[in-house]
């Protein structure tokens, strides 16, 4: 992609994140890609996010979880030559294992929203001397006054939720503790609202599967960013184009 942010166009963005374990072990990295590959085959996912839990590190038993890490994101990278789709890849909250991998860019845990300049001039500099225009860095929110925070330091994209029930937020046990699929649309009219600037990609998030992903759409927001739904489903391929065409 020759570009070096994300920009605004037609049609419903589709976001595939990782499990947390995503790397805990070489089978366990193999698995993810594999059904990484069968997602991005479909040709309707947009932005693959890879993440790795710090605990993971421990569990760490033959090759380094960093060299993992980045092999498994050199691995998807190059699925955009030998499955000839666009996509952008980002490596969340681990700059090095992004600039060896190859990556896009850093998805930056919401706590450290004012990193994210910081970590934008990290990549920036490491691609300068690669001829690598692309740099990508987003963040999650939970709320509208987090998401106007978040967007003083321009990242590309969010995710926003938690849209519905959702083994990632286990202590939302009911529905009135969560965000709601109408919350990412708001954000974005709120940002639209308060900056002069673009606004980022908005992404729903939480609980998003082929039925309910076209609700936080039509409240508003760009597109929907989903785990288990898709990594977990005999056919992930499958789930991400029901995704992509549900209207």
């Amino acid at each position: 992609m020759n570009q070096h942010r994300m920009k605004h166009r037609s049609g419903k963005w589709i976001a595939v994140i990782t499990e947390p374990d995503a790397c805990d072990s070489a089978e366990r990295a193999e698995e993810t890609f594999r059904s990484l590959q069968s997602a991005l085959s479909s040709g309707c996912v947009d932005l693959v996010s890879i993440r790795v839990s710090p605990k993971a590190a421990t569990k760490c038993n033959d090759l380094p979880l960093q060299k993992r890490l980045a092999s498994l994101v050199k691995k998807v990278k190059k699925l955009r030559q030998d499955v000839g789709v666009e996509f952008f890849l980002v490596v969340n909250d681990n700059i090095q294992a992004a600039i060896e991998g190859g990556a896009d860019g850093v998805h930056v845990k919401e706590k450290d929203v004012a990193t994210i300049p910081a970590v934008r001039a990290s990549l920036e500099q490491a691609k300068r001397e690669i001829s690598d225009a692309t740099c990508i860095v987003g963040t999650s929110c939970h709320s509208i006054e987090t998401a106007l925070l978040a967007n003083t330091y321009r990242p590309d994209y969010l995710f926003v939720g938690t849209c519905y029930m959702t083994q990632s937020h286990p202590e939302k046990t009911a529905a009135d503790m969560l965000e709601g699929p109408e919350l990412p649309g708001n954000v974005k009219q709120a940002i639209l609202e308060q900056s002069k600037g673009p606004c980022p990609i908005i992404f729903a998030i939480g609980g998003i599967d082929a039925t309910n992903a076209i609700e936080p759409v039509k409240f508003g927001a760009d597109g929907v960013a989903a785990i288990r739904s898709i990594l977990c489903s005999a056919d992930p391929a499958q789930v991400c184009h029901a995704m992509k065409t549900s209207h």
